[in-house]
């Protein structure tokens, strides 16, 4: 009784101390407060976990009363399993972690997942009475990529009333099947990582219990009995199973070993912890960029300026465990940043543009290249420019005079973020003419001739040519003709009524092939008299008075006033 009592406390204790002193190790055992199932949290920055599972011991044989005096057999060791599996930051993971046996029953199966994914076995315990050493846990029957038997406990040893215990069978190590115990009553000794097998009680001692079996899985030791008023005598218990978790944790922030970094900037410092003491290398670490082990902490950070992609992979050796390798890879990306040429553009006054560099004709421009940029540069006489942002530089500008005009942007190009050198795009701004209607009267059948003037007439940049089509003329008009490319806007219309007609042009100027907007010129084409000849008879020396008629005698304007010269005269007169 007072065997299971210290017992009890001795797992008490390793509940309180099953985490490992490792920091990125967990180590569980066997939780006699609370034996089922429990859940292991995956710390953030872990995805990918070396699980390591020990099966409990199995009990060495108990020699009852009822089975008379003799001496007990020992019991088998918990086998070992081993697999890597990936997880993600906050994943519940179900495990458990078998007891060693502590009655004929075979040690608890250690388990982390399910039964089929990590699984060791436990060892097989000694029936009552049992004088044949129990087998270990079988690696075939477990689960995982690594696995290795545990130990077998010897038979008892010698003959008649000169017999002793068998020694428990050892559990697996992390790289070697337990050790058996043959032939002895000392337990079997443990390759590296595994419990080693409890004594048998030798017949050189006398009556007594046997030893149980070390921690993780050892097989327990065969008991002797020498009389037959001695109450039951122990076998030695199964030491228990364990469990216990290893990796590389990412400490710095979320995303930090996936970087995209922009050109010539330094990465954000990444960190990780892994167990402490462990044999650490980088390899294949991108130019520019260095890391700082610190074993006694288990910590590494990696810094610097990279100068090209890549990506690398941390390996970890634990010191507990030479046999497998804790692995961790990030990867850095450099965003080449843009680096466009100066852009020059020509547009005509009031005129929207559009300015898209090109890779390789503007520069080095990345596709998905953005812009931004604050309101041009530019002297008097322009208006209209503005800051902006977008896939293209865009803006509309007014030349309000008749010269050209440049305005200067100062261009930002950027790329996920990473800005590139600034550029300019110098917009040359081609003055448009915009000119007043015009008017202007003539006589009929006299050429008009009309060149308008700079500050009079509206806007006239200097060369502006003049297109226009036939007027549509009134009843009594005619003459009007179109004109295309002239320096000057001329015509000739006849008036053929007696009241003054106008004809009106549309006119479209062009200044350097920058069209303007349409004015009118309004042409008056007053009447010219076409009096037919007249006649008139009168007494001698009676006055006559002549007033011509318009339609009778041609075409008399209102208004029409004569003067006249005597041609000829009859003689007499």
């Amino acid at each position: 009784m007072k065997k299971h009592l210290l017992k009890i406390l001795l797992f008490i204790i390793l509940i309180f101390v099953g985490w490992d002193s490792y920091s990125q190790t967990v180590t569980f055992s066997p939780d006699i407060a609370n034996p089922g199932v429990r859940q292991f949290i995956v710390p953030p920055g872990v995805t990918s976990i070396t699980v390591e599972a020990w099966g409990g011991g199995g009990r060495g044989g108990t020699r009852r009363s009822s089975n008379g005096n003799g001496a007990t057999a020992g019991g088998g060791g918990g086998a070992y399993s081993r697999s890597v599996i990936a997880v993600t930051p906050g994943q519940v993971i179900d495990y458990y972690v078998g007891f060693g046996s502590i009655t004929q029953s075979p040690g608890e199966d250690t388990w982390f997942v399910n039964q089929t994914t990590i699984m060791a076995k436990g060892g097989n315990s000694v029936v009552d009475g049992g004088e044949v050493g129990a087998t270990g846990g079988l690696a075939s029957a477990g689960f995982g990529a690594v696995k290795f038997n545990g130990g077998n406990g010897a038979d008892i040893l010698g003959s008649g009333n000169d017999l002793s215990g068998g020694g428990g069978g050892s559990s697996a190590g992390i790289n070697a099947n337990g050790g058996n115990a043959i032939n002895t009553t000392i337990g079997a000794t443990a390759p590296f990582g595994g419990g080693n097998g409890g004594d048998g009680r030798a017949d050189s001692e006398g009556a007594g219990n046997g030893i149980d079996g070390f921690f993780p899985g050892g097989g327990g030791g065969g008991a002797k009995r020498t009389n037959s008023s001695q109450t039951d005598i122990q076998g030695g218990d199964g030491g228990n199973g364990q469990l216990r978790i290893s990796y590389i944790a990412l400490t710095s922030a979320t995303g930090t070993d996936d970087q995209s970094v922009c050109e010539d900037d330094p990465i954000i410092e990444t960190t990780y912890s892994l167990p402490p003491n462990s044999t650490v290398s980088v390899l294949n670490l991108p130019p520019g960029l260095s890391y700082n082990y610190d074993a006694s902490a288990g910590t590494i950070s990696i810094t610097g300026i990279p100068t090209a992609d890549g990506t690398y992979t941390i390996n970890a050796i634990p010191p507990y465990n030479s046999f497998f390798t804790l692995t961790k890879s990030g990867t850095v990306t450099i965003i080449l940043r843009p680096d466009v040429s100066n852009m020059t553009e020509t547009i005509c006054s009031g005129e929207d543009f559009s300015i898209t560099p090109v890779d390789g004709v503007n520069g080095f421009v990345p596709v998905g290249t953005t812009y931004s940029w604050g309101p041009p540069i530019f002297f008097g006489g322009v208006t209209g420019g503005v800051a902006g942002s977008g896939s293209s530089i865009s803006g509309n500008l007014t030349n309000t005079t008749k010269a050209v005009q440049i305005a200067i942007y100062t261009v930002t190009p950027t790329i996920d973020g990473c800005d590139g050198t600034n550029f300019t795009v110098a917009v040359t701004i081609d003055p448009i003419a915009t000119i007043n209607d015009l008017t202007t009267e003539v006589c009929n059948g006299e050429g008009f001739n009309l060149n308008p003037t700079n500050g009079t007439d509206g806007i006239v940049p200097s060369g502006t040519t003049y297109s226009w089509n036939v007027p549509s003329l009134p009843a009594g008009l005619s003459g009007g003709q179109s004109g295309s490319g002239n320096s000057n806007i001329t015509g000739t219309l006849v008036n053929s009524t007696n009241t003054p007609l106008a004809a009106t042009y549309t006119v479209t100027p062009n200044s350097g092939g920058c069209v303007g907007p349409d004015f009118t010129v309004t042409v008056t084409v007053n009447p010219e008299p076409n009096i037919d000849d007249l006649t008139a008879t009168i007494c001698s020396e009676e006055t006559f008075d002549i007033t011509p008629t318009d339609g009778d005698n041609g075409i008399v304007p209102a208004g029409t006033t004569y003067t006249w010269v005597l041609q000829s005269a009859d003689a007499g007169i």
